[in-house]
């Protein structure tokens, strides 16, 4: 069972393993968090909205947080 089929929190804690993560991460074996989270999902669309208390938002998509 890939770690992306789970459908609750129970099921995840029963069933994961450290050694799933590997199947999910477009390099297995070699990880970059930057790669993961960012560059990877560059041409995505939004990575981050941020609401300000003034009202105003801000939006933020993958290629602009991408170096």
């Amino acid at each position: 069972m890939s770690m992306l089929d789970y459908k609750s929190y129970e099921e995840a804690r029963e069933n994961f393993t450290l050694d799933q993560i590997w199947e999910v991460l477009t390099e297995p074996g070699d990880f970059n968090l930057g790669h993961e989270c960012v560059d990877r999902h560059r041409d995505k669309g939004t990575a981050i909205r941020i609401k300000f208390d003034d009202g105003h938002t801000e939006e933020h998509d993958f290629r602009d947080l991408s170096v």
